[in-house]
């Protein structure tokens, strides 16, 4: 076995004391920029966590202590797309550049990205002055849900953070996926910092897939089953990476755990061949 695949077939993307703090938001968007400088190793850190501080810094700045929280939005909104100008990248600009538009610290210098990073900038902004959003389960993610002292807001980040109402936001996806049927509390799902992590590393893990860049998928890969540890269907994409990466004893564990709970008539063929391949060969 390559000594760096052997390295690789255990490691995680996650540094260790995500456990500890996996609903806290700073601590996600840290973990993200970690992510990044493992995937791509002339990421600095340093740099990105003085260039969000330096953002919440000025922000702050600019707001008094007993700021009402609908001022703070607005504040908020016209901090982070006037003045800092920050933009969530057109589907035309996305395709040319998939991957780097997930990179957290590319964001932060061009002011640009995918319409998920940028969601992520603008909330731990908020966080920050205490502003509580919630992420919404939409896809593009570029909605925020915030609940206010009289009505529920929706903000649209590819919108110049545009304030929606239910009934808006419903009409507003309708037209987006053609679909007159879908209700609102279909689109209305939030997801925890958490949730939003494996919605990152599930982003990250699409383009790699599409690239067959092998190795960096099986960092994703670990580090969503450290994060979802009884998801099958996880387990059987992992023991694949580690056929197609020719790593076939940790093929072979994980396909024996993936086959004590999932029978064989409703397992994917292909997973049905390898196990009976590699089984035979034992």
């Amino acid at each position: 076995m390559d000594s760096s695949l052997e390295y690789l077939h255990q490691k995680s993307l996650l540094s260790p004391e995500w456990i500890q703090f996996k609903e806290d938001l700073s601590h996600i968007t840290k973990q993200i920029g970690l992510i990044n400088k493992q995937l791509e190793p002339t990421t600095d850190i340093t740099n990105l966590i003085r260039r969000l501080q330096f953002l919440c810094y000025e922000l702050r700045s600019q707001l008094s202590e007993d700021e009402h929280p609908e001022t703070k939005l607005k504040i908020l909104n016209d901090f982070f797309f006037t003045q800092k100008n920050f933009s969530s990248l057109a589907q035309s600009e996305l395709d040319e550049i998939p991957y780097l538009s997930l990179f957290l610290e590319r964001a932060l210098v061009q002011r640009s990205g995918s319409p998920l990073i940028m969601t992520l900038i603008y909330n731990h902004l908020a966080q920050h002055i205490g502003l509580p959003l919630h992420f919404i389960d939409l896809e593009p993610k570029c909605f925020l849900k915030y609940l206010g002292e009289t009505q529920t807001t929706y903000i649209d980040l590819s919108r110049g953070g545009k304030s929606l109402g239910a009934e808006e936001l419903l009409e507003n996806m309708r037209r987006r996926l053609k679909d007159e049927k879908i209700s609102i509390s279909q689109i209305c799902e939030t997801l925890t910092p958490l949730q939003f992590l494996v919605s990152y590393l599930t982003s990250l893990k699409k383009y790699l897939t599409r690239h067959s860049k092998l190795e960096e998928l099986l960092l994703i890969q670990n580090s969503l089953l450290e994060l979802l540890p009884q998801n099958l269907h996880l387990l059987g994409e992992r023991a694949l990476l580690f056929y197609k990466l020719n790593l076939p004893k940790n093929s072979i564990l994980d396909l024996k755990r993936y086959f004590s709970f999932q029978h064989r008539d409703r397992a994917p063929q292909e997973l049905v061949r390898i196990y009976d391949e590699l089984i035979g060969h034992a």
